[in-house]
């Protein structure tokens, strides 16, 4: 019988033990340059998108903060991975979990959405993006 078809897989290592990956191609998590980075472009994204949704009253402007922060969300997750920050088999992981905890914050935000200013309050970026 063919031994190969039974035995495990195993990592290619090269001769000094160390896997492939290691050095150059190595991730190093990053929570909270990961956290902030995803907070002020989901942020930014909100607030883009509620100015953009504006012309269409009260539900345009909530509708594009939620449209404008989850593509938000979806940078930021791509810029992290580019920085080795998040390795890409978390992508999912990243983009499910920033979603959702927009999708938690936005309705309770929304009662500040009068105007295409006011998401600049509602995630913390009047100081740095809409001052």
């Amino acid at each position: 019988m063919n031994e190969s078809f039974f035995s495990a897989p195993q990592l290619k290592r090269d001769p000094l033990g160390e896997h492939p990956l290691s050095g150059a191609d190595q991730v190093t998590l990053k929570p909270f340059a990961l956290f902030a980075t995803a907070w002020a472009l989901a942020g930014l994204g909100a607030v883009v998108g509620s100015i953009l949704g504006n012309a269409a009253g009260k539900a345009g402007l909530f509708g594009g903060a939620v449209i404008g922060g989850v593509i938000g969300v979806g940078a930021a997750v791509g810029i992290v991975i580019k920085l080795r920050w998040l390795s890409i088999e978390d992508r999912a992981g990243a983009l499910l979990g920033g979603v959702s905890g927009f999708a938690v914050a936005a309705p309770i935000a929304s009662p500040t959405f009068t105007l295409p200013s006011h998401p600049c309050s509602s995630v913390g970026l009047r100081a740095s993006v809409c001052s």
